[in-house]
Parts: C-alpha cells; structure tokens; sequence
C-alpha cells in the first residue's frame, strides 16, 4: 500500500505531492500547477471534477471531505483509493492549502475480500482505520495542529495533543529520532512502520510519511498517519485462524479433501493420503490425475455423487465403495458441499471421507454366520424351538419340528407351549 499526500493552492491547483504516490502511480509527467481533478490518475475527468469541486468546498468550509475512489496508474491498473481533502490553516485560522491525502486500500481491500471467504470454513473479520494528519514544530516535534483522525485514534483530544511532542508517541531512541529528523530535513519519510502509545497505555501500530513544510513563520513537519493496529491484529487473527484450520486439517481422524469438478485434488490432509496407500499428501495431489478413474472401480459413482451435489449444493453424503493405490477396496461415508467461485459458479468440492472398510467386513460376517445359523436351525433333523425367555411365545421353528407335529409355522408363530399342548421338557 502507498500514501498520496498533496498540497494544493485555493485553486485546487498542485503545489506539491509526495514521492511514493508518483512512483506507484507510475505517472512521468510533471503534474505540479494542473488542477488536482485534472491529473492523469483520474480515470473519470468529469468524476474528478465532481469530487475535486465538492471536496473544495467543503474542506474550504471548514470541513473534511472523505470518500473512496478509483484512481488509474500509468499503466492502466486500477487502485482503490481513501481519498480525504481538508485545509491547512495559518495560525489566524485562515485556510492558506488545501491537504488532499489518499490512502492505496487495494492490498486493504484483498485482505478483506481473503477473510470474508476464511469465515465460510473456518471465519475471520475486520475494518480499516482512515489516516490522521499531523503538523509539528521541526525544532521541538511539538503538535501544532491535529485532526479529528488522530483525536479519535489516539484517544487523545487535541487540547492533550498539542501539548505533547510527536516522540511521546514512539519508543524511538534519541538516535533514531536524530537520524529520521535529518532524513525529514532533507526531503521526507515514506511509509515509516512504528510501534506507537495510546492514551490507555496499549501499544498500537503507526504507518507515516513526513515531509518538511512552512507553517507560518515556523519551519514544521506535516505528517499522514496511518493507525494499521487493527490492520495488525486481523492479519494475526488471520494467521491463527489459518494455524488452527491447518491443524484441525492436518491431525482430523477422517479424511478431509477440497477437488475441482473435473477430478483433481486441490488439497488432501495425511488421513486421506494414508487411507488410500499414499505416503504423504503431496504424494496423492501429485499423483491422482482424474478421481473418478484412480479411486472409483466404478467412475460412474462420482459422476452420481456430483448429480446429487448439483440438487443439493449445501451438502450431500453418500456410502461409496472406493480403490485403494494396490487395487485393494476402501469402502468409506463422503459427505461433501459444492463451492462457488467469484462468479457464484460450482468451482470446487470441500469434503470428507470417513473409512468404514473395517464395519463393512463386520456386517458381512454377520451376515454370512447369520445365514449359516438360519440353515443349520431349519435343517437340523431334530425339533428346535426359539421362544421369547419373558413371554414364552414362540418366535421360530424348524421343518423338523413342522414334520413331526404336523403344524404348519403360521398356526404355531406367536403361541407358547402350553397353549400348543406341549411337554414342558420339549426344547
């Protein structure tokens, strides 16, 4: 990101614009005496002249005008710009310049845009803070006049402002503060980071730039500050959001995966990689070319899974029958929900996988010995009965016991023994 700060006469002509806005907006020609509105960064002259007039009469006013804006590059890009115009007043409170400050929020706003989507899977969140503007005395550092920005970041007010010095704000060292009074004097400060002081003793974060200039009969310094604190502690928020998705990605006992529609992984953890015989997740992103083909024994049940999807794209879950890297099966539960890309269009799958393999067996087996069970129970040659152990009441026979009382199963289900005119020593 870049500061634009400059100096304008009543006229809304350019006195003066600092260094890093001209390098980033990469335009060559001298645009010092043309009209604020009518430099070539505007991409919308008429748009500028509108802004340029309002923020005129407003600042002139007494006011501060703020507002966001696109300004145009040399080479055509685009850069959202805070724009805020306000005047710069003598010392009889005679508006002499007009200040016109700007603020690159592109990175600013990408930033934003990154979290807003974060917050789907795992949410982060946060605001930019407009700049301040500062005049010192260069002799002393001594406030000769704060804005309303600075007031409201600080949470100093300006009558505290303007009896402190500009260093009680910075844990600068005496020679710091010498050798950047010395880079000022000869020509500025841009986009300096520095730990500063709040009024409630919490340590904050300051972008500034500083150029030299007159101030009456004082030789001052004019400063655009940045309070990027909250800037700060969203990245860090950020990272630990990040931190913590990561290793809930990362340890999860299920297998967790993000692929595109045509059958690529975008990420898998290590459960997932393990589960189909794959040392590691690079190794299965790297070597899985179409899903449907290196996992599926049959293709067409992904192809199933991404119909279902498309019906329901918050989520839909499905037992599938997977292919191990040695051809082995995997049988596991997929639950997965269909994402959208920036231009609201499916882009991606985010899913899980859990390994069911070892349940499948289980339930085969018991299958198996149930079968096994109902055909040595019907053809056992001799006369067995099932009966409930609370009520009594007959729940199955075999055909040994049909053939030698000559009962058909629906006359006998459901009675007990006695009811039967059984022995009570049958079994």
């Amino acid at each position: 990101a870049f500061n634009l700060f400059a100096l304008l006469d009543l006229d809304g002509r350019i006195l003066r614009i600092n260094r890093s806005a001209m390098n980033t907006l990469r335009h060559g020609q001298d645009v010092l005496g043309q009209c604020f509105w009518e430099a070539p960064w505007w991409p919308d002259k008429e748009e500028g002249r509108r802004i340029g007039k309002t923020a005129m009469a407003i600042a002139t006013g007494g006011g501060v005008y703020w507002s966001d804006v696109v300004h145009v590059s040399r080479t055509g890009e685009e850069r959202h710009i805070d724009f805020a115009c306000s005047a710069l007043k003598n010392e009889h409170g005679q508006c002499t310049y007009l200040i016109a400050e700007g603020r690159d929020i592109t990175e600013y706003k990408n930033i934003l845009k990154t979290l807003e989507k974060s917050e789907r899977r795992f949410k982060s969140i946060f605001d930019h803070a407009p700049c301040a503007i500062v005049i010192n005395d260069m002799q002393n550092g001594r406030f000769l006049e704060v804005n309303e920005t600075f007031v409201k970041s600080t949470g100093f007010s300006r009558e505290e402002a303007l009896l402190m010095q500009a260093w009680e704000f910075t844990g600068f060292s005496p020679e710091q503060r010498r050798d950047i009074h010395q880079k000022i004097r000869e020509g500025g400060v841009f986009n300096l980071e520095v730990e500063s002081r709040r009024f409630d003793g919490m340590a904050g974060h300051l972008l500034f730039s500083s150029v030299p200039v007159p101030y009456g009969e004082k030789d001052a310094i004019l400063s655009m500050v940045l309070d990027i604190t909250d800037t700060k502690r969203a990245g860090l928020a950020l990272a630990e959001s990040e931190k913590k998705y990561r290793d809930i990605f990362n340890n999860a006992p299920i297998g967790i995966f993000r692929s595109t529609l045509d059958g690529h992984f975008l990420d898998a953890n290590p459960t997932l990689a393990s589960m189909f015989g794959y040392e590691n997740s690079a190794h299965i992103i790297r070597e899985v070319k179409d899903i449907a083909r290196d996992i599926y024994p049959r293709p067409q049940a992904r192809h199933t899974f991404l119909e279902a999807l498309r019906r329901s794209p918050e989520g839909a879950t499905m037992e599938v029958e997977f292919r191990r890297r040695d051809g082995s099966p995997l049988y596991g539960v997929m639950h997965a929900s269909l994402q959208t890309g920036e231009e609201g269009s499916p882009a991606y799958l985010d899913g899980t996988i859990e390994d069911i393999t070892e349940r499948k067996r289980a339930e085969e087996a018991l299958k198996a010995s149930e079968r096994t069970f109902s055909e040595l129970f019907m053809l056992s040659p001799d006369c067995i009965v099932l009966s409930n152990l609370e009520t009594g009441r007959i729940i199955q026979v075999n055909e040994a016991f049909l053939a030698l009382l000559g009962y058909d199963r629906t006359e006998v289900l459901g009675l007990t023994r006695d009811e039967l005119g059984l022995h009570s020593d049958l079994r």
